[in-house]
C-alpha cells in the first residue's frame, strides 16, 4: 500500500524507488506501451531520480475514483485546473488559467499526440477513451520542450493504456446519472498463443441538456447534451524477450449540442443561437521496441490521426501522420538519449478564414547525455531539441539543463533549466466575430480582430525541488519561475467602420510576462488500510510593461492557488473508498470564479466478478458555475449541480 501511495498518489517531484530512473528512461516509460511494470526499463519506479516535477495516478487510483470519463480523472492531479463548462465540454490547463482549448500542454495516448488537429487544443468531450483500458495517467509539469518540442511548454500528460495480456475475458460495464443519462462499454479480450493477445472495445454515451439554466444575462436555454460512441482494438505481440510489438486504433464520433455566438454584420451586434458540432476522428497506432545485445533499448513508432469536424452542416477536415523514433544506450560514463520524428499535416477548412487549405511537414531531433557523479548520488543531464516548423520557414530549439542530488535515502534535491515554444493554435490566429462593446453597448461596437498567422510565442524555466521519504511520510516540493516572450494580448484602437464609431481590440504576439509558483504535497500512509495525500499549489503571472505599444491592451495580471486533499480507505476488503476535495481560487483576468469540489466514491465487491460504485461529484454545491468565459471559442457556460452516478462492471 505504502509503495502504491508514493507511485500513485505522491510523486510529485518525480523518481525512482530501488534503483535511480533516470531522464532518459523517463522518456521510454512515457513513451512506452510495455505497460505490465511502470517503465519500458522492467523495473519500479522510485522517487529519487527524476529531476522533474511529476505525478501519477496508478490503475487503483483509477478503479477507486469511480469516474466514467478521461476529463474527470483529471481533477484527481495537483496543479491541474480542471473546470467544467457544462455538460458537454471542459476547461483544462496546467500552470495556467483553464481554457477551453489548451495548446501549452502537450496531451498524449501511448505516446501519440491526441491534440485536435483543427484547433491544436484538446476537445475533451469528444475524446471517448475507456476508462477501463487505463493503465496509468503521467502529468510531467513544467517544460518539456527539449524531449517533445512544441506545444510542451507547460507540460505533458500521457495516458498509458493496459497490456491487453491484462484485459482478458468479457468486461461490461453501466453507468447511469441524473447528468449522464446513459453510459455502455464493452470489451473483449483473449490470448492467441503465448507471446500474443489482442482485445476488442466499444462504447456508448448519451447526455441531456443541463437542468440549470442560468446564463449570465445571455437569454438562451442551456444546449449542452452529447451523444458518442467508440471502436477500437488493441494488439499485443512479445516475439521474444527483447522485442515487441503492438498496434492500436480507435474510431469516436460526438455530436454535442454548443451555444454559437454570432453578429448582426449591419449592426455589428452580438447575439447567441443554439447549435450542435460533430466530429468523427479515427486513430491508428503501431509501435516497434527492441533491445540489441549491446543493450542499446530502442523503438519506433507510426501514428496517425485523421479528423473531420463542423458546426451545422460546415465540414473541416485534417490529417496528421507522423512517425518517431528514438533509442537510449550507455556509453562508458555517458547515459546517451536520441531521437528524430516526422509530422506531415493536411487540412481542408472550406468555412474557416484561417486557410482554404493547409499543408506542412515538420521535423525535429533530439539528443541529452546523463552524466553521474559522487558516486552516482549527482546526476547531471544536458540536453536539445530542434525543430524545423514549415509554416513558420524556421527552425526552433528547446535545450535544457537538470540535475538531481541524493543527499542521503531520505533527502533529495533537483533542479532543471529548459526553454519552450509554441505555435500559437488556430484558434488563437483565427478570431474574427464582432460584438458589442462592454462599457457602452448602445451606441459603441467593438470588433476584435487576429493579426498574426506565423506567431509563435517562447518560455524560459527554471525549476528547483526538494523530496523527503520515509517509511509511512514523503513531503514534495517544487517551484518554478518562467519568463514569457511574445505571448498574444488584445491592443486596443478606435476606428470609423462604415461610418460607425467602432472600438478594435486586434490580438498580437508582442506581449511579455513572467509566471513563478510552487507546490507542496504530503503524503501520508496512516494505517495499512488509509492513505492521504495533501497538497497545495500557487500560480502569479504578471504581465510585464507594455508602454513601448503606446496604445491601451487589454491584459491583466492574476494569481491563483489550490488546495487538494485526497483520502482511500479500505475498511473492508471487498468496500473502499475515495474522498476528493479541492478548492481553486478565482482568476480575475479571466473572470473565472473561485469554487470548491467535493466528490465521493464507493466501490463495493459484490462478488469477485461484480462491482457497484456509487460516486457523488460537486456535492457541496447546489448551483456552481466553475468558467463563465462565454468569449472562447462555442462557450457559453452552464451551472452544474450536483452529480450521482450509479455504475455496474461485470467481469465474465
Amino acid at each position: 500500500m505504502l509503495k502504491r501511495l508514493l507511485i500513485g498518489a505522491t510523486v510529485i517531484s518525480g523518481g525512482v524507488q530501488a534503483q535511480n530512473l533516470s531522464i532518459d528512461d523517463d522518456l521510454m516509460k512515457l513513451m512506452s506501451l510495455e505497460v505490465e511494470t511502470t517503465s519500458a526499463m522492467k523495473r519500479p519506479q522510485a522517487i529519487d531520480g527524476t529531476p522533474a516535477s511529476i505525478f501519477v495516478l496508478e490503475r487503483r487510483d483509477i478503479e477507486l475514483s469511480g469516474y466514467t470519463r478521461l476529463p474527470q480523472l483529471l481533477k484527481l492531479l495537483l496543479g491541474v485546473d480542471a473546470r467544467r463548462i457544462d455538460n458537454n465540454q471542459w476547461a483544462i490547463s496546467v500552470r495556467s488559467a483553464a481554457s477551453r482549448f489548451n495548446s501549452n500542454v502537450l496531451v498524449m495516448i501511448d505516446g501519440q499526440n491526441v491534440s485536435d488537429p483543427i484547433v491544436n487544443g484538446i476537445s475533451w468531450e469528444t475524446l471517448n477513451f475507456p476508462v477501463e483500458d487505463i493503465e496509468r495517467i503521467e502529468l510531467v509539469r513544467g517544460p518539456s520542450g527539449s524531449l517533445w518540442g512544441n506545444s510542451s511548454n507547460n507540460g505533458l500528460l500521457n495516458i498509458i493504456s493496459r497490456h491487453t495480456a491484462d484485459t482478458q475475458g468479457v468486461s461490461l460495464s453501466a453507468s447511469v446519472g441524473n447528468e449522464i443519462e446513459q453510459m455502455v462499454n464493452l470489451r473483449y479480450g483473449a490470448q492467441i498463443d503465448d507471446v500474443s493477445s489482442f482485445r476488442l472495445f466499444g462504447g456508448y454515451i448519451r447526455g441531456n441538456e443541463s437542468k440549470t439554466k442560468q446564463k449570465f444575462g445571455v437569454d438562451i436555454l442551456p444546449n449542452d447534451y452529447t451523444k458518442g460512441h467508440h471502436v477500437g482494438a488493441q494488439y499485443d505481440l512479445q516475439y521474444s524477450e527483447k522485442s515487441s510489438f503492438k498496434a492500436q486504433i480507435l474510431q469516436r464520433k460526438n455530436t454535442d449540442g454548443i451555444v454559437e455566438r454570432l453578429t448582426n454584420p449591419a449592426t455589428n451586434r452580438l447575439y447567441y443561437q443554439n447549435g450542435e458540432s460533430h466530429s468523427r476522428h479515427t486513430n491508428y497506432n503501431f509501435r516497434v521496441d527492441h533491445t540489441f545485445d549491446n543493450g542499446l533499448k530502442w523503438y519506433s513508432q507510426l501514428y496517425g490521426n485523421r479528423v473531420k469536424w463542423g458546426v451545422d452542416g460546415s465540414d473541416n477536415s485534417q490529417r496528421v501522420i507522423a512517425f518517431n523514433t528514438a533509442a537510449n544506450y550507455q556509453m562508458g560514463q555517458h547515459l546517451l538519449s536520441f531521437g528524430a520524428d516526422y509530422v506531415s499535416n493536411e487540412g481542408d477548412f472550406p468555412d474557416n478564414s484561417l486557410a482554404i487549405r493547409l499543408s506542412s511537414i515538420n521535423r525535429g531531433a533530439f539528443v541529452q547525455d546523463e552524466l553521474k557523479f559522487f558516486d552516482e548520488r549527482l546526476k547531471v543531464i544536458v540536453g536539445a531539441r530542434f525543430d524545423y516548423m514549415a509554416l513558420m520557414e524556421k527552425w526552433e530549439d528547446s535545450p535544457s539543463a537538470r540535475f538531481n542530488y541524493q543527499i542521503n535515502p531520505q533527502h533529495s534535491i533537483w533542479g532543471a533549466y529548459s526553454k519552450g515554444y509554441r505555435t500559437l493554435i488556430n484558434t488563437d490566429q483565427d478570431v474574427s466575430f464582432s460584438a458589442p462593446f462592454p462599457n457602452d453597448v448602445d451606441s459603441t461596437a467593438l470588433i476584435l480582430r487576429a493579426s498574426s498567422k506565423n506567431a509563435i510565442d517562447y518560455s524560459t524555466s527554471k525549476e528547483l525541488g526538494y523530496r523527503y521519504v520515509t517509511e509511512d511520510f514523503n513531503v514534495n516540493v517544487s517551484a518554478f519561475h518562467t519568463d514569457l516572450d511574445s505571448i498574444f494580448i488584445g491592443r486596443i484602437t478606435g476606428e470609423l467602420i462604415n461610418g460607425v464609431p467602432t472600438v478594435v481590440n486586434t490580438l498580437v504576439n508582442e506581449g511579455t510576462a513572467t509566471t513563478y509558483g510552487y507546490d507542496v504535497a504530503l503524503g501520508w500512509q496512516v494505517t495499512p488500510e488509509l492513505n492521504a495525500l495533501i497538497g497545495y499549489s500557487y500560480l502569479d503571472y504578471e504581465l510585464d510593461d507594455l508602454a513601448h505599444l503606446e496604445v491601451n491592451v487589454t491584459s491583466s495580471d492574476y494569481d491563483n492557488t489550490q488546495f487538494y486533499a485526497r483520502v482511500q480507505y479500505s475498511p473492508h476488503q471487498d468496500v473502499s473508498m475515495q474522498l476528493l476535495a479541492k478548492f481553486v481560487g478565482k482568476h480575475s483576468w479571466f473572470e473565472t470564479p473561485a469554487y470548491e469540489v467535493v466528490d465521493l466514491s464507493i466501490n463495493w465487491h459484490l462478488q469477485d466478478e461484480l462491482i457497484l460504485s456509487i460516486v457523488g461529484q460537486n456535492l457541496t454545491n447546489n448551483q456552481l458555475v466553475e468558467f463563465p468565459r462565454d468569449s472562447e471559442l462555442f462557450t457559453t457556460s452552464s451551472a452544474l449541480g450536483r452529480m450521482v452516478n450509479l455504475s455496474l462492471k461485470y467481469q465474465f
